[in-house]
């Protein structure tokens, strides 16, 4: 017969070890899921034949609020279009980027009870919503208050000279990480 401290080391072993195994398995899992998930959009900018036409800028973030811990990850480009450019208004700079968004399964999001850009995009302070702002879009069909990936389209001039209009263009995409977006589901039970 075994001596009893040999039984109770045997009993722990049986149960503890595949217990921490576990517990570690479910906290390597859930840092693989929280890694960083940014929406990179390869859309050319509008004059990127130009010599210093190109996406002047690109930024890669994650947002935590405080107060929840909701993660985001943010994609973020722009560039000043130079007056030379085929685009010398907010309409045109904006249709360029609206026909690749919608063309890629993206569609103008204007719910007036929610604004998603207005979280992240700091434009948002001093451009309108909309005609000469910026504009929002998600996937067709997406929940309303959601977080959902986002992408925001920010144009204004940063030169007042009608000869020479120039146009700064912010392109920004929003993702929650998945325990973000699969907490605030079912919080609105979605």
């Amino acid at each position: 017969m075994a001596a009893p401290s040999r039984n109770i080391w045997r009993c722990l072993a049986a149960w503890i070890l595949p217990a921490l195994a576990i517990g570690l398995a479910v906290v390597l899992a859930a840092r693989q899921v929280e890694k960083a998930q940014y929406i990179v959009l390869p859309i050319p900018s509008p004059t990127e034949q130009l010599q210093r036409g190109k996406w002047t800028l690109t930024d890669y973030s994650v947002r935590r609020w405080m107060s929840s811990g909701e993660r985001f990850f943010i994609w973020r480009t722009e560039a000043t279009l130079p007056s030379v450019s085929a685009y010398d208004t907010w309409g045109e700079n904006v249709q360029y980027l609206d026909s690749w968004l919608t063309g890629h399964d993206w569609v103008v999001y204007d719910d007036p009870r929610t604004d998603p850009c207005s979280a992240f995009l700091a434009e948002s302070r001093f451009l309108p919503r909309g005609v000469e702002g910026y504009t929002t879009y998600r996937h067709p069909q997406g929940p309303v208050y959601s977080y959902e990936p986002t992408v925001c389209v920010a144009a204004w001039p940063v030169s007042e000279d009608t000869e020479e209009r120039r146009y700064h263009i912010v392109l920004l995409t929003v993702n929650p990480s998945p325990w973000t977006w699969l907490a605030r589901r079912l919080e609105l039970g979605y």
